[in-house]
């Protein structure tokens, strides 16, 4: 695997860092996400969309559902990549680390797949 170096002024670190964590990436994810946008066709998969319809199926999830990633957006999950499956699972675990009154890993299933449930605290 190679690495890529890139140099930013602070201005444009401070714009990286926002939209990073507004699709709830790290910033070398989110640069390599937006990087790799730029060079495919108009065809790819808005994951900045498919995290927010995630977030938008979680929200509506009740006390005590249980859930996996490929279940907040099942119609999707079929035609994606490995590293946007990659991508989906770091920012759901983002979403349920960020919120454990909410959500918190319910069992771990074959293939190291975790399942979380929605609890009481939202």
């Amino acid at each position: 695997m190679a690495r890529v170096y890139s140099n930013y002024s602070e201005e444009e670190i401070l714009l990286l860092q926002r939209e990073s964590e507004k699709m709830g990436l790290s910033l070398s994810a989110y640069q390599k996400y937006r990087t790799l946008l730029s060079l495919t066709d108009n065809n790819t998969i808005d994951i900045a969309d498919l995290i927010s319809k995630m977030k938008d199926t979680l929200s509506a999830k009740k006390e005590g559902d249980v859930f996996i990633v490929s279940s907040l957006v099942p119609n999707e999950w079929v035609s994606l990549s490995r590293s946007e499956k990659n991508t989906l699972s770091k920012a759901l675990k983002k979403i349920v680390d960020e919120n454990p009154k909410a959500y918190q890993v319910n069992d771990v299933l074959p293939g190291k797949i975790n399942q979380y449930i929605v609890l009481g605290g939202q």
